[in-house]
């Protein structure tokens, strides 16, 4: 459908299969008649508090069915949600509501002590409103809000604020056809149907939540909302409720496979798949044995959606480390620093060409101009491609270490570290040094005891070319972490004080 937006693509799936089953969360179970009605009545009532068609709306609560129906309310009249961490604190939330406009913040009584104390900062703030603190009882009486006519698929629909690892996020202005785009890519490659139920654990703060939601509501099935992740009970609580899919990221899987095993749980559920962006190669082939299902890589970023994926039928490539060949409808290269196309095998930047899904960076037109350049997003991602056309991710552009004139990808530092198996997580940064430019520090976090650092260093010398071994080593019990679980580099010290030379053999 040309004209296809959020909020008609539920008010056609509420005609047509209006007492199909949704939302449930715990014992609420709602229809999809159901949502219609009561985001149509919560719609009404944010339009009779001033909010209009581009207003920023933020949303501030935990995952919920209150937080689907807010989101849901918002898009419909055609302003735009702002998605804000419920753990952010005063100068975190001060910048996303402050620079994104936010006019209303829709949130829970437990957060409005913190939103006071930032009122002031934030000029376009006019109202704020709490479900548990009178909202809920508003909401349900009054009339019902249709669709706005005058939104369009390019309307913007959410100010996604990626979770930055160099400092303050940016946010990504994504249109209604970008999330209907992303539902559609897993609608196709995942062979969904009304008979599946979809898991959700993420934090609906983050962008998962909106491909989730809209996939749900593109192909008539259920999506079980869970509060939160927990390695221990998540899949019990999948089992339980009878899901066929669900998408995980990040640590997740290692903590998962962490867990005693568990025969009746293990395999005694209904998933045909699970989608996951970071599976650890040495890991693939163990998840998928447990579990007795697919584990297939997606990648995207917040600002293209999801344009590579491995193929369901894609079993031979298990635990190769590749994240999967190019979706239809998208093209995509590997580029040096001066944009030149890189021999196959090598190692470039990823950039992108297709339906993207952001229109680019709210007030940061230089990022914009930097991330779109004629015509092909720059996602900052280095990769390679092998000859049968699967892409493996090696790092990040910004995580180059330029060491006495060579250039080391932290990323593949970082992968090294991680298979020695007294190490549970790392990070790589630069620190500079007088003669070789830069050295690279490696902070690990170790599965126990701190190991011995010249046995993780020999590990190191083994795979590793010379110029890429770390020259110092640093142990931490746990790393800071954005949202999508990637470390927060920004905040690991770039001081050597104390941390073990391989030069000296001591620490210091």
């Amino acid at each position: 459908m040309p004209d296809r937006t959020i909020g008609r693509v539920l008010s056609d799936r509420a005609r047509q299969t209006p007492d199909q089953p949704f939302l449930r969360f715990g014992d609420e179970r709602l229809t999809f008649g159901d949502v219609e009605a009561w985001s149509a009545q919560v719609a009404a009532r944010l339009a009779a508090r001033g909010v209009r068609v581009g207003d920023r709306v933020g949303i501030m609560m935990p995952n919920g069915v209150e937080y689907v129906v807010s989101w849901l309310a918002v898009v419909r009249i055609g302003a735009i949600v702002v998605p804000v961490n419920t753990g952010y604190q005063e100068r975190d939330l001060g910048f996303v509501l402050g620079d994104s406009g936010t006019r209303l913040v829709v949130t829970v009584a437990g957060h409005l002590p913190l939103l006071d104390r930032i009122w002031t900062e934030c000029p376009g703030l006019e109202d704020c409103v709490a479900w548990d603190a009178g909202f809920r009882d508003e909401a349900a009486e009054g009339p019902r809000a249709d669709p706005d006519p005058g939104v369009t698929p390019d309307s913007l629909a959410v100010l996604q604020y990626t979770s930055g690892t160099t400092g303050f996020p940016k946010g990504c202005m994504i249109t209604h056809e970008g999330w209907l785009t992303v539902a559609d890519r897993f609608a196709e490659a995942g062979q969904f149907s009304a008979d599946d139920v979809a898991v959700i654990m993420t934090p609906f703060y983050y962008g998962d939540f909106g491909w989730n939601v809209i996939l749900c509501l593109a192909v008539g099935m259920e999506l079980v909302l869970l509060p939160r992740f927990s390695a221990s009970g998540l899949w019990r609580s999948v089992r339980d409720a009878g899901g066929t899919f669900f998408y995980c990221l990040g640590t997740m899987p290692v903590l998962l496979q962490k867990q005693p095993e568990d025969p009746a749980i293990d395999r005694g559920h209904r998933v045909r798949w699970v989608s996951c962006s970071g599976i650890p190669a040495d890991q693939h082939a163990e998840l998928e044995r447990r579990w007795g299902v697919p584990w297939r890589e997606w990648y995207g970023t917040t600002e293209i959606g999801f344009v590579i994926a491995m193929p369901l039928a894609d079993s031979h490539m298990t635990g190769s480390g590749s994240i999967g060949r190019m979706l239809p409808g998208y093209e995509g290269r590997l580029v040096d620093a001066a944009g030149q196309d890189v021999p196959r095998g090598e190692v470039g930047e990823f950039i992108s060409r297709g339906p993207v899904n952001a229109l680019g960076y709210w007030n940061n037109p230089e990022a914009t101009v930097q991330w779109m350049r004629d015509g092909w997003a720059h996602t900052g991602d280095l990769m390679r491609q092998d000859a049968d056309g699967y892409y493996y991710l090696v790092g990040r552009t910004k995580d180059m270490i330029r060491r006495g004139g060579e250039n080391i990808a932290a990323g593949e530092v970082e992968a090294v570290l991680c298979e020695h198996p007294g190490v549970r997580n790392a990070a790589c940064v630069s620190v500079p040094d007088p003669i070789r430019g830069e050295e690279v520090l490696a902070y690990i976090q170790p599965t126990g005891e701190a190991p011995d650092p010249e046995r993780i260093l020999d590990h190191c010398r083994q795979r590793l070319a010379a110029f890429k071994v770390p020259r110092y080593l640093a142990v931490v019990a746990e790393f800071p972490l954005t949202p999508s679980q990637r470390v927060e580099k920004h905040k690991l010290p770039r001081s050597v004080h104390g941390c073990y030379d391989a030069t000296t053999r001591s620490s210091g």
